[in-house]
């Protein structure tokens, strides 16, 4: 019986067949293999147990470093790219920084404001705030009357970091006093029927309202200024396409089958600033756009606010607002320095706030350039190095060159 193991290769085969095969490398020729070699994507380059030789006796060496320097350059290629793209942003960053902070002018816009400001103090402590005090104000609501009173301590301060750099001043309004009469209660409003149809009615009614002041610098009879008139509810009703905005965006109660969305705004606080004519007598100040008080109302008297309508289409819960005869009221003189400072900082009350935004942008620009630069040195440095080795190389051949053609004597 044939043994079997009589086919299986010995030791001295594979010796024979390593020694024909470097041969046959050698002269550019395909060894053959005993062994079956599987289909590969290169079926011209044979194998050896798992091993691939280079067709056409081709060193494996080389081809190996070509290939790794064909990554190298790749490698070389994206760190530019990397680098002159980092180096571009950082560029871009930086001189929009610089322009930023350059047309900002933080310094001389706040410098201005501040002076516009203090100039207004020395004009209201030296004369205005003598001319304020000597008056007396009343509040008009059609038929009743309610005294305001002096007050020094008015809502609205300054906010801005330095104010040790501005003058101090006495301020002086008159505001409605905390206790008022229960005859000024408007009709309908007791707690039996506080929170019925009639008390939302008598609120929703239109007043009458006017200020009357007395000047104790003059024998003059009280002038009467009269104000736009105005009720302490309001109730809108517009066209709405859906129940959501209406109900979450404006508060309101929206109507299916009318397709509208009703809401409620009660009136928040009276503002006015007054000055006195060169005759004498006292009228409502139009300055910076409107008679009201401040820049966030845009210079309207009246200020209102939200009520939320029920989802039952009935009048809001009037309580709070019908317990009260009007809201909070106040009179101030236009030549009040905080009312300037208010037109100067935009309602802000810091000086030259959008400007130091604007410094405080340019800035953070400036830093980010300079961080995005980083990536652009460290990336082209090693080109750089790279690229002053291959000049050096480049020199040193060509002097090699031209010392061989060199004749000799």
């Amino acid at each position: 019986r044939t043994p079997r193991n009589a086919f299986l290769p010995t030791a001295s085969f594979f010796k024979d067949h390593s020694t024909f095969s470097g041969a046959c490398m050698r002269r550019g020729v395909n060894a053959p293999s005993p062994l079956p070699v599987a289909d590969t994507a290169d079926s011209t380059i044979p194998s050896f147990r798992g091993h691939r030789f280079p067709a056409g006796g081709e060193d494996m060496g080389s081809r190996g470093s070509r290939r790794a320097s064909h990554r190298e350059d790749e490698e070389d290629k994206q760190n530019y790219w990397c680098a002159v793209t980092s180096l571009v942003a950082a560029i871009l960053l930086i001189v929009s920084g610089l322009l930023l902070m350059y047309s900002s002018d933080y310094q001389n816009t706040r410098s201005s404001q501040t002076d516009l400001y203090n100039a207004r103090v020395g004009e209201w402590s030296d004369r205005e705030l003598g001319v304020f005090t000597q008056t007396s104000w009343e509040l008009v609501i059609d038929e009743l009357t309610i005294p305001l009173v002096a007050a020094s301590e008015v809502t609205g301060k300054l906010k801005d970091a330095e104010t040790k750099l501005l003058d101090t001043y006495t301020p002086l309004a008159y505001v409605l006093p905390d206790v008022v009469p229960k005859e000024v209660v408007p009709a309908g409003s007791d707690s039996a029927t506080r929170n019925n149809t009639r008390t939302a009615i008598e609120l929703m009614r239109r007043r009458n309202v006017s200020l009357v002041v007395r000047d104790g610098s003059s024998d003059d009879a009280p002038q009467t200024i009269a104000l736009e008139p105005t009720a302490l509810l309001n109730k809108y009703m517009r066209p709405s396409t859906g129940w959501k905005m209406c109900k979450y965006q404006l508060g309101g109660y929206y109507s299916g089958r009318l397709h509208t969305c009703t809401t409620y705004q009660a009136l928040g606080s009276l503002c006015v600033k007054v000055s006195k004519k060169a005759d004498g007598s006292w009228a409502l100040d139009s300055s910076f756009g409107g008679n009201g008080c401040t820049y966030e109302s845009g210079w309207r008297p009246y200020s209102y606010t939200r009520v939320h309508a029920p989802s039952t289409g009935h009048f809001p819960n009037m309580s709070a607002y019908a317990a009260r005869a009007f809201p909070s009221t106040t009179v101030r003189s236009a030549m009040d320095p905080l009312i300037l400072a208010s037109n100067l900082t935009k309602g802000k009350l810091i000086f030259a706030e959008y400007e130091a935004e604007e410094m405080a942008t340019g800035m953070i620009l400036c830093i980010i350039g300079c961080v995005a630069m980083l990536p652009a040195i460290l990336l082209a440095y090693p080109i750089f190095l790279a690229y002053r080795a291959k000049k050096r190389r480049d020199a040193y051949f060509t002097r090699q060159v031209d010392d061989d053609e060199e004749p000799e004597p």
